[in-house]
């Protein structure tokens, strides 16, 4: 198993695992406590996997939460700025993406909206910001979770 740091934003760190042919991305909050390499990688390796998501595929993220008792990773739906981040690397991707999280249903998908931190709340010009990225990426979405759009949601 080797992990890579990807990125540092704010209190989160984002990172890659490969573990056999597979490559998972998880990022840790440290809120009140900085990890080591070391902390990060037991945490990890000790966290159990889930063999499912509730996202499939690509759109796959995970939240690792370490304790003092043990750590636990946690499914969680990709936000748009994840998605263009770390699967298409991209940079310089807007914040207010971080608010947009790609959810999804049996057969449809669709973007809700809600507050992230401090640089991604739901205001309307952020709104306006995760209407225009969803018109470009829509289609490029439905091709890879093989599933329609329906809408966009927010909750203020």
């Amino acid at each position: 198993m080797k992990i890579k740091e990807l990125l540092k934003e704010n209190d989160k760190k984002y990172f890659e695992a490969s573990t056999g042919n597979r490559k998972v991305l998880f990022y840790v909050y440290e809120f009140d406590h900085s990890y080591t390499m070391q902390e990060i990688e037991d945490g990890f390796k000790y966290a159990a996997l889930p063999e499912e998501g509730i996202t499939n595929g690509p759109l796959l993220i995970y939240q690792l939460d370490i304790y003092k008792f043990g750590s636990f990773l946690k499914s969680m739906y990709m936000s748009i700025w994840d998605y263009l981040t770390f699967i298409n690397g991209i940079n310089n991707i807007p914040t207010a993406l971080k608010m947009a999280f790609i959810s999804q249903e049996d057969h449809h998908f669709y973007i809700a909206c809600e507050n992230n931190d401090s640089d991604s709340m739901v205001t309307r010009g952020n709104m306006q910001v995760v209407e225009k990225y969803v018109t470009t990426i829509t289609d490029e979405l439905r091709k890879l979770l093989h599933k329609d759009f329906s809408h966009v949601e927010a909750y203020y």
